[in-house]
């Protein structure tokens, strides 16, 4: 046998982007002509390389098993100390990687990042080149198909002590040492058609030759990479497409992720999931456990490490670890609690892997840097022995009660849980999902009947114990997905529905579905705002809002008490401190104020304005900068922190009004981390730079000091910005939004309100109420009609809610 190396035309032009060569097949088309001419009789292709289209004279088998799909991002060491970069440089020729990675990384990365803009630089060449271009370049990443580092690392080949490959060997390693990376999921970042399969180019008429090369085929890849390249092709296929197609072969099944944009425009987010369901149609709702934000509620406790955390082995044998040696171990987080609670002063030096991606994304807004997930697949995608060279030693971070479930891996117990409320009634439920395998213990000990019900998990341990308990003949059905499997119930109810906790989260009362609802405007649609003064000795009236008053933390009571007997349910609070600063948060004020209200008048709804602009000395949403310039990151780390001592004072939702970039992500995170995933956050999400705010100011003694707010609220002059603003809020986790003021945003709440599918209401400020007043008081209409009719505009132009001064009045107005 003889081995040819030759470059195709893709290899040689090295400086035009993939797709603008404007042809097919640039890596592939000029071996092809010397196989067809016979030149030589095999081609060795990587098979996302080769034309959709094929050659009439010759044939495509796919050899050996599929390496590794996915891609990986190389970031040099020297970035992590950057911190709040106005951009970060990213090299990639691929336009799907660019689209599908410019949302994925928002999340993926450290927070330090957060206000960062990602810059897409085109590079070419081999890994080698392109590696070393990366490096004597100022960009932060590289992005690679982690099959090729895989393969250029590895010696598992006949040649592979000649020395050419020990020092490519050398180089990646060397140039990984310099690195971290993160190995990104294929569920929000497939890959091009046939990424990590190697295929052989045969003449169709060499029988001989395609006898023997047929021996090394694997039918399982080959099945999957012609079906990734068909749904491909139907797009047209090309490197200038920005679609990814990704097929996994499992044991129980098919997993089919498409991801990308289409010339025509259509956004694909695709995951479907093929597998066999031991399960008939459930009669009805009510024979189903959980539906969407019915588990019961666990209290997640953090253990103390600083005298080490109970280690073991094999669920038996337990031992103490002290955090100086869990430093030097790899971790699976299992959720966001889960992450070791240690001194800052301990350096963690190994991996970190999530169970889940959204376990990945709340640790990525605690500043830390994840390396990979395995993805809602189970723990059998744990990378195994080594990765890039490096040895691995993984330990799992869980929770105490977790040992009596087998496991492969060594358990840290790093919290503790603590079920809020009783376990709800299963003996009439017929289907089960169960989110692990010690939450089925539970349930199974309380209702013993439930066991020839039919059961549902995910992939993995969870599955292999519940399988294990039951028995091999039980009703059992993997599903990837929660929601998958509440979509194989055949309810209408969870039909064609993304049961996202999101849209649970607008669900769980009355008061949130009747904001939410497309009902027409009435007075439970309405928010009204409280104004609480720590020190205030006695209750003041504002002039210039009639019916509006700044309230002592004792007067407060009685004139809640009278807004809810004239019909307000929902509260909007502002509660301004005695004491300014920039640094510390008045705990207690905040604490009284909202757990003393919850506990007086259960039956209300308090929202709790999160901003900084009543706390600072200088009056800004945020804080500064010795320039004076607003410090976003800063900021948002506070206004979260806030966040979490309202939740934990009794809120009932999260208002944030700063516009800091980034805040909504961060409170999501912060909440969900800490067992409050069920508070919905109402977003001031398009914000404008106004004239209208100034009775507000004067009530809220939140003026600022030296400035103004245009460098974080929005000039009215730009629509676009405007719609984008609550874009981002969407899908950084608020569950409503809001323009702000109402009258000179009424033509975005429609735009707005249709490019989102979320409740878009209105706040009708203080200006635009106090001119309403100053109107009428000088004889030029009449108060309550003018309200009315203004009201009455914002539903027109689709408003779900409205904030307004005059709630407590609003039965009587609209009526």
């Amino acid at each position: 046998m003889e081995l040819f190396f030759r470059e195709a035309s893709g290899d040689q032009d090295l400086q035009t982007p993939l797709w603008k060569m404007g042809t097919k097949g640039v890596f592939t088309q000029d071996l092809t002509a010397d196989l067809v001419e016979k030149k030589v009789d095999i081609v060795i292709h990587s098979w996302k390389d080769l034309d959709l289209e094929g050659h009439p004279d010759t044939t495509i088998i796919g050899v050996l098993d599929r390496a590794d799909q996915r891609d990986v991002l190389l970031w040099k060491k020297s970035s992590l100390s950057k911190y709040s970069p106005s951009v970060l440089k990213i090299h990639t020729s691929s336009p799907r990687r660019e689209y599908n990675l410019r949302k994925f990384l928002s999340f993926s990365l450290p927070s330090r990042y957060t206000n960062s803009s990602l810059v897409f630089l085109p590079i070419r060449g081999n890994i080698q080149t392109r590696i070393r271009k990366w490096k004597e370049s100022d960009s932060d990443g590289l992005v690679l198909a982690k099959a090729a580092l895989d393969r250029l690392l590895s010696e598992d080949f006949f040649n592979s002590d000649e020395l050419e490959y020990q020092e490519i060997r050398k180089f990646l390693k060397d140039s990984m040492d310099e690195s971290v990376y993160q190995i990104f999921p294929l569920s929000l970042n497939p890959t091009a058609p046939g990424q990590g399969a190697i295929a052989a180019e045969v003449r169709t008429e060499d029988n001989w030759v395609l006898d023997r090369i047929r021996t090394l085929s694997k039918s399982e890849v080959v099945l999957a990479v012609e079906e990734e390249r068909k749904i491909l092709k139907r797009f047209g296929g090309g490197c200038h497409q920005k679609i990814g197609v990704s097929i996994l072969q499992k044991a129980y099944g098919k997993i089919l992720y498409q991801r990308g944009l289409s010339d025509s425009g259509e956004v694909l987010e695709v995951e479907e999931q093929f597998s066999e369901i031991f399960a008939p149609p459930a009669d009805s709702v009510s024979k189903v456990y959980p539906v969407p934000g019915e588990a019961v509620k666990q209290k997640r406790t953090p253990l103390d490490s600083s005298n080490g955390l109970i280690f073991s082995e094999d669920g038996q044998n337990n031992k103490t670890i002290f955090p100086t040696e869990l430093i030097l171990k790899d971790w699976l987080v299992t959720r966001g609690n889960a992450f070791p609670n240690l001194s800052p002063a301990l350096e963690h030096t190994g991996l970190i892997w999530t169970s889940g991606l959204k376990t990945w994304f709340q640790l990525a807004q605690r500043d830390i840097w994840v390396h990979g997930s395995l993805d809602a697949l189970g723990e059998d995608e744990l990378p195994k022995h080594s990765i890039f060279g490096k040895p691995l030693d993984f330990i799992k971070c869980t929770h105490v009660g977790s040992t009596e479930i087998a496991s492969g891996l060594g358990r840290v117990l790093t919290y503790q849980t603590q079920a809020m409320e009783d376990h709800p009634d299963l003996s009439e439920k017929t289907h089960f999902f169960w989110m692990s395998a010690s939450q089925f213990d539970k349930a199974l000990s309380i209702f013993p009947q439930i066991c020839n019900g039919f059961h549902a998990c995910g992939p993995g341990i969870t599955y292999s114990h519940i399988r294990k308990v039951l028995g091999e003949s039980a009703n059992l059905s993997i599903f990837i997905r929660y929601e998958s499997w509440l979509a194989s119930l055949g309810l209408e109810e969870f039909k064609g529905k993304k049961l996202e906790t999101k849209q649970r989260r607008i669900r769980l009362n009355a008061g949130l579905r009747n904001l939410a609802s497309s009902e027409s405007l009435n007075s439970k649609k309405l928010i009204q705002p409280i104004f609480i003064v720590e020190g205030l000795k006695e209750k003041e009236k504002m002039d210039s809002l009639p019916g509006v008053f700044r309230d002592t933390e004792s007067s407060v009571f009685k004139q809640v008490e009278l807004d809810l007997k004239a019909g307000v349910t929902h509260f909007i609070l502002f509660l301004i401190p005695e004491l300014k600063s920039n640094s510390e948060i008045p705990k207690s004020f905040y604490e009284r104020s909202i757990s003393s209200l919850k506990k007086k008048f259960p039956e209300s709804f308090l929202w709790i304005d999160t901003c900084m602009c009543s706390l600072t000395t200088h009056g800004h949403c945020g804080l500064l900068h010795p320039d004076g310039s607003i410090d976003n990151h800063t900021s948002v780390k506070h206004l979260s922190d806030i966040a979490l001592v309202y939740a934990q004072s009794g809120a009932d939702g999260i208002a944030p009004s700063d516009m800091m970039d980034g805040r909504i992500k961060s409170h999501r995170s912060i909440l969900d981390l800490n067992g409050f995933s069920n508070i919905p956050i109402l977003s001031y999400s398009t914000k404008f730079k106004s004239n209208f705010y100034g009775p507000f100011r004067a009530a809220a003694d939140s003026a600022p000091a030296q400035g103004d707010r245009s460098s974080y609220q929005i000039d009215v002059r730009n629509r676009e910005d405007a719609v984008l603003s609550s874009i981002r809020d969407k899908e950084e986790g608020a569950d409503f939004l809001m323009v702000k003021p109402g009258m000179t945003s009424i033509d975005l709440i429609g735009p707005i309100r249709e490019k989102t599918g979320l409740p878009t209401g209105v706040y009708q400020v203080s200006g635009e109420y106090a001119s309403i007043h100053y109107l009428s008081q000088n004889g030029f209409c009449d108060f309550d009609s003018a309200l009315s009719e203004t009201w009455q505009i914002f539903s027109r132009a689709g408003a779900s809610y409205l904030i307004t001064y005059a709630a407590r009045r609003g039965k009587e107005i609209l009526s």
